[in-house]
């Protein structure tokens, strides 16, 4: 025999060599108990299936051996049934097979309680809203303690919404999202002695469509042109098909048809304001009222506004009115202006959007208007503006307050209560009892260089801007010159303030 030769062994020990390939390749793993129904505790005359689950790492035949409370039993399939179980059947169960270890323990309860422990179920799942939402209490009888008459009630957030019947059915007629919430139930027997009380389930309603919104088409619209306003409400569950009704400044405009859109052919100013829409199912279920969108109609012919500057009118100052449509005009053509003034004309009709005053005096103030006229012929009259001119007041001071013989006198005209922006510069003059010391200038001072006693008097100024506006102080100051050979030069000069004749 060569060494290529195969060995020739009698059929044992093939035998032998095929199980110790078995016992060298296999290896021992975890088993595990598997118990129906899944249920802490299972009812007594309910069928029970214990199964045993292991793994071996070939394919071979498996033996099962069971065990109850560490005692082998004397069953030996994969599947272990127990017919109508009763409480003798209660224990720790464990399995094993020929290639596993012993699993785990599993213990049953059986119990000879009437029911078990209810849950809720809702119908449909998911529940909708306008549709009728049943909420079932599921629990499951005992077998062999015979007819039990059970009762039940039903809880939202704690609180009892059906009271105890025979029905294990709490219905809910064309749910609303309100109805969303946790709800519980209570099973008894008709004895009372038994009661049992489920875990809560949250059950939400579910949205069948939007709130409607209001949308404008086209968003800015002019008085003339056609004006679409549609209702947005949008299904989120299912197709459903809505009606929709159409609200303008509070008052119904169409009433509940198919159309999500409403028209207004030629729109006018007074079809301004607040529109909303409401949204229902064609069987009322549910029905939904938006919240209000505004529109302001634009003016084909737009009606001017008037205004002035400044907003405080001081005499003297230039005064500006102003007529605006606010750029709205979209043409052809551009409007003309007319200028009133309590009722009277100021300015004719010109192309000229403004009105105004070089040196606004008292008799400027009053009651003023406006009016555009456009191209077609079309006019359109402002609001009326009230302008008051505020009258200017002249005062007069001297530095230094005590003058001596000597000194270097400034006497300063103003004008009250503030100097404003005028057209032409202001002119002063000033006089000295009634005679004319310094002759209209610029100059609001009058300097006297070397004050004598003789330059002692009343002193007023007068203002005059351009040659619409003279002012003249109606009092004026007294300037005492003092002599330069008193004891006390700086003394304060006596002033004193007396009415012009």
């Amino acid at each position: 025999m060569s060494a290529l030769d195969p060995i020739k062994l009698p059929a044992l020990v093939y035998v032998i060599l095929f199980l110790g390939v078995i016992s060298i390749s296999g290896f021992a793993v975890g088993s595990h108990v598997t118990v129906t129904p899944l249920r802490p505790r299972v009812l007594a005359g309910e069928n029970v299936t214990l199964t045993c689950h292991g793994v071996a790492s070939v394919q071979v035949k498996q033996s099962y051996f069971w065990y109850k409370d560490e005692e082998k039993l004397n069953r030996y399939e994969q599947n272990f049934t127990m017919n109508e179980a009763t409480r003798e059947d209660s224990g720790r169960y464990q399995c094993q097979t020929s290639t596993s270890n012993i699993s785990e323990v599993v213990s049953l309860n059986v119990t000879d309680e009437p029911f078990s422990l209810p849950k809720i179920k809702v119908t449909p799942d998911p529940p909708l809203e306008g549709y009728d939402v049943t909420i079932m209490c599921d629990t499951n009888l005992s077998l062999v303690l015979g007819p039990t008459e059970l009762q039940f009630a039903f809880y939202l957030k704690g609180k009892i919404v059906r009271g105890f019947n025979t029905s294990d059915q709490y219905k809910i007629p064309v749910a609303q999202l309100w109805d969303s919430g946790d709800y519980s139930c209570e099973v008894k027997t008709s004895d009372s002695v038994w009661r049992k009380l489920s875990n809560e389930t949250f059950i939400e309603i579910e949205e069948l469509f939007s709130y409607p919104g209001i949308n404008f088409s086209p968003h800015q619209v002019t008085e003339g042109e056609v004006l679409m306003v549609m209702c947005d409400a949008s299904p989120f569950a299912k197709p459903t098909e809505l009606l929709f009704e159409f609200y303008a400044n509070g008052k119904r405009v169409r009433e509940f048809s198919p159309l999500n859109s409403y028209t207004v052919q030629e729109v006018q100013l007074e079809d301004s304001g607040p529109y909303l829409c409401v949204a229902k199912t064609v069987t009322g279920s549910v029905q939904k009222m938006g919240t209000a969108s505004f529109i302001a109609i634009q003016e084909l012919f737009p009606t001017p506004s008037i205004s002035v500057s400044p907003r405080e009118v001081l005499e003297g100052s230039i005064m500006t009115v102003s007529c605006d449509i606010n750029s709205k005009w979209r043409g052809p053509g551009n409007p003309s202006y007319i200028f009133y003034k309590d009722g009277r004309l100021v300015q004719s009709l010109s192309g000229q959007r403004g009105y105004k005053v070089t040196a606004a005096q008292l008799h400027n103030a009053g009651s003023y208007e406006c009016e555009a006229k456009y191209p077609s012929g079309e006019a359109k009259m402002s609001k009326h503006l009230k302008i008051n001119v505020q009258e200017l007041y002249l005062s007069i001071t001297v530095a230094p307050t005590a003058v001596t013989e000597g000194d270097s006198m400034r006497i300063t005209c103003y004008m009250k209560p503030s100097t404003p922006k005028m057209a032409t510069n202001p002119q002063f003059a000033f006089y000295r009892d009634g005679l004319k010391v310094q002759e209209f200038s610029p100059s609001n001072i009058y300097r006297v260089p070397l004050a004598q006693v003789q330059h002692s008097g009343g002193y007023t100024c007068e203002l005059r801007i351009s040659t619409v506006i003279g002012k003249k102080m109606r009092r004026h100051l007294y300037v005492h010159i003092q002599g330069s050979d008193l004891n006390t030069r700086k003394e304060t000069s006596h002033e004193s303030m007396t009415r012009d004749n």
